[in-house]
């Protein structure tokens, strides 16, 4: 991933000159929004990594997201489910408090009150 979407960019960049620019246009590389997500997360870890090893001073470095270019084709949006949730009862469903007394236990069973 680092040789396909990283090094085109900043191979030859010192860790110093490495601005969010460079990270961003490398994932901008991607083709897809979920191969962007990876090269993001790879950016995020050697960030990481280069902050704990003093290479790096910045962790805004990893703050950059996938963006479609224009020969890039833009992900389709999320599809949700509007209104109610998928457990909701309908109020008529719900037995009234009478009827469960009522309801007769099978056998063996503790009855109402139990």
């Amino acid at each position: 991933m680092c040789e396909r979407y990283l090094a085109p960019v900043i191979d030859h960049l010192a860790c110093e000159d490495i601005k969010t620019g460079h990270l961003q246009e490398a994932v901008n590389i991607a083709p897809t929004a979920g191969e962007g997500d990876r090269v993001r997360l790879c950016i995020s870890a050697l960030v990481t990594t280069g902050i704990g090893g003093g290479y790096l001073t910045s962790p805004r470095l990893k703050l950059v997201h996938w963006q479609p270019g224009e020969d890039q084709p833009v992900p389709a949006p999320a599809v949700s489910v509007a209104g109610e949730p998928p457990l909701f009862v309908d109020p008529s469903e719900i037995p009234a408090s009478t009827d469960v007394a009522k309801a007769r236990p099978g056998p063996g069973l503790p009855g109402p009150g139990v």
